[in-house]
């Protein structure tokens, strides 16, 4: 990550999320257009920003927001198996909810 003093920014997985931190926060940008819907290779990248964020003492805040003006998201892609993503998304949260709480 490069960038000037106190401010670092990266590329998350893929293009349709992007990250940057600035002023002890990490900003996560959804970019797919047109309406930001999640499909796998979107949730793997928001995934890939998110993993490291425990061992971030440096880091007080995480904003998640649309980079495409007037729409957040739609949802999630319906070619996934809702199971796959409810699973996913669980198995995830479990992983990092006892290292959040002790912040």
């Amino acid at each position: 990550m490069g960038g000037e003093a106190g401010s670092r920014s990266a590329a998350c997985a893929t293009a349709h999320a992007r990250s940057e931190e600035a002023g002890g926060a990490l900003v996560v940008s959804l970019h797919r257009p047109p309406l930001n819907v999640l499909d796998l290779p979107t949730i793997r990248a928001l995934q890939a920003a998110l993993v490291p964020l425990p061992a971030r003492r440096d880091l007080k805040a995480l904003v998640l927001r649309s980079g495409i003006e007037g729409v957040f998201s739609a949802g999630v892609e319906d070619v996934l198996p809702s199971e796959d993503v409810e699973e996913g998304l669980r198995a995830f949260l479990r992983k990092r909810r006892p290292r959040w709480r002790d912040r």
